[in-house]
């Protein structure tokens, strides 16, 4: 309405019926799809990365306590410093290419998924964990059996947060550093004034990241219909909605 009524300029904001209008132009090119491959490349990488990592360190650090006591103080410091700080270091350290950008995706992934799988897998049924030690299951029984189904809720609550969070990492990385990628593009297209293609590949973007975070919803639905059958008889009472506010 503002660019329509000439409030505000069409080359600064473009109406809706031209951010459409230039949709076919700007995603139907070799120049849209080799940027577009750059960055899902450097997504998917730098979210995988974090995922194996994140649930390794989870598993180690819920299953041994010398190794908590050792390293959890360390990875929550880690944590302090603003992670758009360190795009310059792995610029350094890994060139404009694709490695420093994934690095960037790993590490701001990393951390919400980790806490969310650590957590989940800390807090098991207490009651359960001790039928489990009474039967003298082992230590991989009692994993398998209770601490892995119980924790699956944190698990996937961090899967979700780390696939959004690898995102923005790219971006922000492609942004400050990156000769490539849908970041740099956006950032091209702004310099040119071309507002019109900036909104177009944000709106891209944000429905390419919706479409997989209901991916993950769906196998979360999944997983998660399975795991309370498994879990239904170890697992204990859980209050009705109107006994929750009693």
């Amino acid at each position: 309405m503002a660019s329509r009524t000439g409030v505000l300029h069409q080359l600064v904001v473009p109406s809706p019926t031209r951010i459409i209008s230039e949709i076919p132009a700007t995603i139907g090119t070799s120049l849209f799809l080799r940027h577009v491959t750059t960055t899902l490349t450097e997504i998917i990488a730098g979210y995988g990365i974090a995922t194996v990592v994140s649930f390794a360190l989870a598993i180690l650090l819920s299953t041994s306590d010398i190794a908590r006591i050792a390293i959890y103080p360390y990875v929550i410091a880690l944590q302090a410093p603003p992670k758009i700080t360190l795009v310059p270091i792995f610029v350094t350290w890994f060139g404009f290419g694709l490695a420093s950008k994934i690095a960037m995706a790993a590490v701001i992934a990393f951390f919400p998924m980790f806490l969310n799988m650590f957590v989940g897998l800390t807090q098991a049924n207490r009651e359960a964990d001790k039928l489990f030690r009474a039967l003298t299951a082992s230590k991989i029984q009692t994993f398998m059996k209770l601490r892995l189904p119980g924790s699956l809720p944190f698990m996937f609550t961090g899967i979700k947060l780390g696939w959004t969070m690898s995102v923005i990492g790219v971006i922000v990385a492609e942004f400050l550093g990156a000769q490539e990628g849908i970041g740099y593009l956006i950032q091209t297209y702004n310099f040119q004034l071309r507002v019109a293609e900036v909104f177009v590949l944000i709106i891209v973007l944000s429905l390419f990241t919706v479409a997989v975070y209901k991916v993950l919803e769906r196998i979360e639905a999944h997983w998660l219909f399975w795991s309370v059958d498994e879990a239904s008889e170890v697992a204990e009472p859980q209050p009705t909605t109107s006994e929750a506010y009693m």
